[in-house]
């Protein structure tokens, strides 16, 4: 990236970047994880370590600069290099002015990351070397800054204290590139269609299994209740009453019918269904069918409340998404793709990805941050964020916005996302028939145009049974 000049240092008397700014924030900010203990310190050693880094991050979190300075060693030759394009700040009193102007520039910090990959000890001294990530807002603009950061502390009447902090952003975004964006129409749209039809199969299944209730699992007259839900259900490719025992009694239609008395008492929807008495979703899996697919299950119990056994539903996600997804997101910037919480490809519009695990995959293994954004996706119900990926055809990179939500039925979730290619000022590119066709799945690497992190989403639907956890 191109330095900034010395107009951009922190004197009062000139102007300051606010990317620059958030630089000079990230040399206080310090989170423990895995990895950090080394062979080198004690338990307690570690655990003081580790308590100083946590009180930091609360302290940068709530903008306490009065706070950040009683973790700061208060010494004339404590510390700052290579934050902004000047001299080393060097001094307690100089240190506390540039964070209480650099505060004042920032609207929020909305999220921190910071990956500890050496800590060690020796003699009451310190020194850490850290991968930073901090995503803020500015201005109206979000920032997200990418970093490297190593710092020394020192053991001073039992507390340990920062005396050196040495920061730097080799893939730092430039200010220009940050981009802010509202969530997209097209995303709710789509979480609302496949929502509806999900639970639209659900109430079939639903009422077939009452009607179970009254013929039994077993004769004509069941037969022809799995029979009739099967042709209700748009997007299914088998039914079935379920015993007690975990064996399929009946299946429909009759291309099936090779599978009827097989035994599904091991699979984990089954076990979960006859664990809890409540109706399951499973994650994809390879069924007695030969196919990848899910399962919708509902318990069915006798007018005595005793449990009878359950009725099924086998679906592959693709055919239901794919419906859902070019219904609604058609003549948009948007491709919209659909991911398991596990990894897993549900839908894609390139088809050849279906099914990959995006964590597994060779395909993805080369874009480490492509892993870290999925990892993202895959743990958190909704957000946003930006990423490099080859154009459909091509070896070059483009990039990227997405966007995600989630649809959650009876323990399973699926996130949806929808992702545009943006242009270098940050606006769509390309025409909408060019915009529509060829990848949506998420790859990193090189400049990335940086992207505010989003709260929770509102205004979108609340799925059927959105606020259920998987059961594993």
């Amino acid at each position: 990236m191109t330095k900034p000049t010395a107009s951009t240092g922190i004197r009062a008397s000139r102007r300051t970047s606010p990317a620059w700014l958030l630089a000079f924030l990230l040399l206080f900010v310090f989170t423990s994880g895995p990895g950090v203990a080394s062979q080198d310190r004690g338990k307690k050693t570690e655990a003081d370590i580790e308590a100083t880094l946590s009180r930091m991050a609360e302290l940068y979190k709530a903008k306490d600069v009065a706070g950040l300075m009683t973790i700061t060693a208060k010494e004339k030759d404590v510390t700052v290099v290579g934050i902004l394009e000047e001299e080393p700040l060097v001094g307690y009193d100089r240190i506390r002015a540039g964070l209480e102007r650099t505060f004042a520039g920032l609207t929020e910090i909305k999220s921190m990351e910071v990956k500890p990959y050496a800590v060690s000890e020796s003699g009451g001294v310190a020194w850490l070397a850290a991968d930073v990530r901090l995503i803020a807002v500015t201005k109206g603009k979000g920032v997200d800054l990418h970093g490297n950061m190593t710092a020394v502390l020192r053991k001073i009447s039992g507390r340990w204290l920062f005396a050196q902090s040495h920061f730097s952003f080799p893939r730092q975004a430039e200010e220009k590139e940050t981009v802010s964006l509202a969530v997209p129409p097209v995303l709710g749209r789509v979480q609302k269609k496949v929502t509806t039809m999900l639970n639209v199969i659900d109430a079939e299944l639903a009422q077939a299994a009452s009607e179970l209730s009254k013929t039994g699992l077993t004769g004509p007259a069941a037969r022809g209740v799995v029979q009739d839900l099967c042709k209700r259900t748009a997007h299914a490719v088998d039914c079935a009453a379920v015993d007690g025992k975990g064996r399929m009694v009946i299946v429909e239609p009759k291309g099936y019918a090779k599978v009827e008395g097989s035994d599904i008492s091991a699979q984990e929807q089954v076990v979960r269904l006859r664990q809890t008495g409540q109706p399951v979703l499973s994650e994809v899996f390879l069924t007695v069918e030969g196919l990848e697919a899910v399962d919708l299950e509902h318990p069915v119990f006798s007018r005595k409340k005793e449990s009878l056994g359950s009725v099924s539903v086998l679906m592959k996600p693709e055919s239901l998404l794919k419906r859902a997804i070019l219904a609604e997101a058609r003549k948009t910037p948007f491709e919209v793709w659909v991911m398991q919480a596990n990894g897993r490809i549900l839908y894609n519009q390139e088809y050849k990805e279906i099914g990959k695990i995006l964590f597994t995959d060779a395909l993805y293994k080369p874009y480490p941050e492509l892993l870290s954004l999925g990892r993202r996706i895959a743990s958190e119900k909704n957000g946003q964020g930006a990423y490099r990926f080859p154009a459909p055809g091509s070896d070059k990179p483009v990039t990227k916005v997405a966007f995600w939500t989630t649809v959650s039925l009876h323990g399973a979730q699926w996130r949806i996302v929808a992702s545009r290619v943006l242009d270098p000022a940050g606006v769509i590119a390309g025409k909408p028939s060019e915009r529509q066709g060829g990848r949506s799945t998420l790859r990193e690497g090189g400049k990335v145009p940086q992207v505010s992190s989003a709260g929770p989403i509102g205004g979108l639907p609340a799925p059927k049974g959105d606020n259920e956890g998987i059961r594993k």
